[in-house]
């Protein structure tokens, strides 16, 4: 499915180590030929990577192995934890930064004070941020922090875990922005 979805053009992959698919898409991306700097790939670190140094680098790594690649677009703190351990990541994600084995830093789940914060921690380093965005939550917070600071605004779980659909209340709204 990677392979195909590569050969229609589809260039950005999403994943992580804990999804167990990195060495699948790395295969995919080895047989589909296509050069590797038109394909942008963004995966996680999870909280449990976050405690040293080691872990950290070794997860990162591991993700390069798998993807068989020698950099990677964009890595996310895929979850918060407290703001010592995030400073503690941030500075070894950019490190891996300036070696250039990471192109790009961002966060995913973190609340807008944490957020903030890693804006200010890492001089305004912070490239993307991923959040559930739907319908049905409001995030005009969040958006208007990414749109003050540059940051892209990467939205996961559009379609509400199936709530969109047969739910008269959510037509209405799609119908009220449709006519507008």
């Amino acid at each position: 499915t990677v392979l195909q979805a590569l050969q229609v053009w589809y260039h950005h992959i999403d994943t992580a180590s804990v999804y167990h698919n990195e060495s699948t898409i790395g295969d995919a991306l080895a047989e589909s030929g296509i050069n590797r700097e038109t394909i942008w790939i963004t995966t996680k670190l999870f909280t449990n990577h976050y405690h040293t140094k080691e872990l950290i680098e070794q997860s990162i790594y591991h993700s390069l192995s798998q993807l068989q690649t020698t950099y990677l677009d964009l890595v996310l703190l895929h979850r918060p934890t407290s703001l010592e351990e995030h400073h503690f990541v941030f500075d070894i994600l950019l490190s891996l930064k300036e070696q250039w084995i990471i192109r790009n830093i961002g966060v995913s789940n973190f609340t807008s004070d944490q957020l903030l914060d890693a804006i200010n921690y890492t001089n305004n380093q912070i490239f993307a941020y991923q959040w559930e965005y739907h319908i049905c939550l409001d995030q005009n917070k969040l958006l208007q922090i990414c749109k003050d600071n540059n940051i892209i605004f990467e939205a996961y779980s559009p379609l509400a875990h199936g709530k969109l659909w047969n739910n008269e209340d959510i037509i209405t709204k799609l119908k009220t922005i449709a006519n507008k």
